[in-house]
């Protein structure tokens, strides 16, 4: 089915942006006669205001144009296609992060018009009414609330290996972990059944990710955070690496701090550092990744 369909794509979006967001991105898909064809269950309460902005704007975008029509509220609506509108949204953190996926979601132009259908309104029929948005304040969870929202992370091996043998190549700790990494067993089943230290875990799979045999995907809303790729000489702002900022900022980048807790930190404008950030991902010496569980 189309709709099926639809969310198998919307799912794609999210595993590849969203390792690289400080939060979840929900997904919205739109025509151009303002029909919702999906959306997630967490935009739902703004479907009316989403139908009626493309309904009304859609002729004015080009393609591959965007638009932030609220100030405050994390949606951001890319025109994909000369059919479709793919809005992302986020109940937190800096907006700016979302435009610097503009381009890949050039990808899913054709994969989503070839499931979508298109259904012009009867003439005559009854505008719909309006909706009047409210942006909500970011909730506020207790401390029993977040531990029930558990985040569960499970590594897999991209490729089926044997099971590995204690080869002189593989230390112990390695085998035990890779042979679990099956898909089945999270970073803490892992731990929990070799008996090792989750760190050491993560170690492991650091390791086996950056030579692309182990993928780690997610479930849940777990948090986001900058990693430093790239070691920081003491001389770098002298050297004019970079800016004495960035310089800060990177030295935060140590896996623990999600953007939010580095812009309370610095005592930072969000849009300024959502920039940096933006950058020094560019550059190749920070990555988003998932907050260590």
């Amino acid at each position: 089915m189309a709709e099926e369909a639809l969310y198998q794509v919307s799912k794609k979006i999210v595993s590849e942006i969203g390792p690289r967001l400080t939060n979840r991105p929900y997904i919205a898909i739109i025509d151009k006669f303002g029909k919702i064809q999906y959306m997630d269950e967490m935009v739902e309460k703004y479907k009316e205001f989403m139908s009626g902005f493309v309904r009304n704007n859609f002729s004015f975008l080009r393609i591959f144009d965007h638009s932030i029509p609220i100030s405050g509220l994390n949606m951001v609506f890319f025109k994909i296609s000369k059919n479709i509108i793919l809005v992302i949204y986020m109940k937190e953190g800096l907006v700016g992060q979302l435009l610097a996926f503009k381009k890949d979601m050039e990808r899913y132009a054709s994969e989503i018009d070839e499931n979508i259908v298109l259904e012009p309104p009867e003439e005559g029929a009854p505008e719909p009414s309006t909706q009047e948005v409210e942006i909500e304040k970011p909730e506020e969870f207790t401390e029993e609330e977040r531990a029930e929202e558990e985040v569960i992370i499970t590594p897999t091996l991209v490729k089926k290996m044997k099971k590995l043998k204690k080869k002189k190549k593989f230390p112990l700790n390695e085998i035990m972990v890779l042979n679990l990494c099956d898909g089945d067993h999270s970073v803490k089943e892992i731990a929990e059944e070799a008996n090792i230290d989750v760190l050491a875990v993560w170690d492991v799979l650091e390791k086996y990710k950056k030579k692309k045999l182990v993928k780690i995907t997610y479930s849940g809303n777990p948090d986001f955070v900058p990693v430093l790729t790239k070691k920081i000489p003491p001389m770098a702002v002298q050297l004019r690496l970079m800016s004495s900022l960035e310089y800060k900022i990177a030295k935060l980048c140590d896996g623990t701090r999600t953007i939010e807790e580095i812009e309370e930190k610095l005592d930072i404008d969000g849009d300024k550092l959502s920039e940096l950030i933006d950058r020094m991902e560019k550059n190749q010496m920070i990555r988003m990744d998932i907050k260590r569980k």
